[in-house]
């Protein structure tokens, strides 16, 4: 039924790329949701700098709340704005923060307020040949400018733990504009062979999450009429279904938009060459993982750390990305970056750099998994944990009768 599901959803999606229309929207999403990413990631930049500036205790509160508020900013939760809107002032660091910029914290709110609605694409979409100035804008250009508006809206949040998230619409992630521009190039034919991205971080870390609303958002830019269960059923949580959609897809000639295997590190692990018996195996999939890429725009290896992952799924990654802990406590926070690797050439050199770029920031709870979706990965891990503890204990029974007959055959 999972298998069904999926290419149901992709055979819905192939159907939409195959609309003429739908191009040429695409390409103006993509260019619209990339200069948000932009505006979002400056700002925090600029956040960063102005705590340096301001230093002591605020500088360094300002540090530490910043990827909250970016968070805040990138899944665009009105309801979020609302409450934070609403809630009293966030003690000490607020106040002093208004004091260091010389107005209330009243005006410092509607500032915020300003600033997180003209991020948002419904606002870009709005202003396109207008200019959009008017008095709030002109009272808070030190303010934006300074990129204070994502320490502030973390000041809020940290003082006000236990806020939940489900965002509605978009995501202003730089992964959204990345899987939208893969699927544009295949929906207009540049695109020769699939890119295939491999995501790791901590068990907890909000990788599936992230993934999700990544989903979600491509699915709402694209027009599906339920992007979010549309999303949950390009998940593959049980990482061995994917067998049966690579073969679904091989037998039909079926081609897929989007493809994410859950808890890849199961069906894929490092010590693959180690594992005697499933050697012909693993050397087949090897191949299958190859093929995929003619057979899917965007396929997505989620495990908890890259290195995890057998070296054949390693090497034909075009993106890696990979989550660190951020210290914004009492929530659970991840800051995800990408990895990719171009060439360089020179006139007297040719060399491969690696660049890295921040592509999301999870924060638990703000950011939660639909209950149903949540509740199915609760018992897809449950199973697949299982699977990997009968799989350990077998290897451990042939450790040891491997062990009894070499001491066997050296007292004969």
């Amino acid at each position: 039924m999972v298998a069904g599901d999926f290419l149901r959803v992709n055979r819905e999606l192939l159907q939409r790329l195959g609309n003429g229309d739908v191009a040429g929207y695409m390409s103006e999403g993509i260019e619209r949701v990339e200069s948000i990413v932009r505006s979002l990631l400056s700002q925090f930049r600029a956040s960063i700098a102005a705590s340096g500036r301001v230093g002591g205790v605020l500088g360094s509160a300002m540090r530490k709340v910043s990827p909250l508020g970016l968070h805040a900013f990138m899944f665009h939760d009105e309801r979020l704005l609302r409450r934070v809107l609403e809630a009293p002032y966030a003690r000490p660091h607020e106040p002093a923060l208004a004091e260091r910029l010389g107005m209330p914290v009243e005006d410092m709110r509607e500032c915020l307020r300003y600033v997180f609605e003209t991020r948002s694409l419904r606002h870009v979409l709005r202003m396109v040949g207008e200019d959009g100035g008017d008095d709030i804008a002109e009272g808070c250009n030190a303010y934006r400018r300074l990129g204070l508006a994502v320490p502030h809206m973390g000041f809020i949040l940290k003082s006000d733990p236990g806020v939940e998230g489900s965002p509605g619409g978009v995501s202003y992630t730089a992964l959204t504009p990345w899987v939208l521009s893969i699927i544009y190039a295949m929906a207009t034919g540049s695109l020769g062979a699939g890119s295939v991205a491999v995501v790791g971080a901590s068990v907890g870390r909000g990788k599936t999450t992230t993934i999700y609303y990544t989903l979600r958002s491509v699915l709402e830019l694209l027009g599906h009429p339920d992007p979010g269960d549309a999303a949950s059923k390009l998940i593959l949580l049980d990482p061995f279904e994917f067998l049966d959609v690579a073969q679904g897809l091989a037998e039909r000639g079926e081609k897929a938009v989007v493809t994410v295997v859950d808890n890849a590190s199961a069906l894929f692990p490092k010590q693959w060459s180690r594992i005697g018996g499933l050697q012909r195996f693993f050397v087949s999939m090897n191949a299958v993982i190859d093929m995929i890429r003619s057979m899917s725009a965007v396929t997505i290896f989620v495990a908890n750390a890259p290195n995890e992952l057998a070296s054949f799924v390693r090497n034909i990654a075009t993106m890696r990305v990979v989550g660190e802990e951020a210290d914004v406590k009492p929530y659970t926070a991840t800051i995800f970056t990408w990895r990719t690797v171009k060439l360089r050439v020179g006139q007297r050199e040719e060399e491969l750099v690696r660049r890295e770029r921040l592509a999301s920031v999870y924060v638990y709870p703000l950011l939660k998994l639909p209950s149903n979706l949540y509740r199915h990965d609760l018992e897809v891990k449950q199973e697949v944990n299982r699977r990997e503890l009968i799989k350990a204990l077998e290897a451990a029974r042939e450790a040891l009768l491997a062990q009894e007959g070499k001491k066997g055959s050296g007292r004969g």
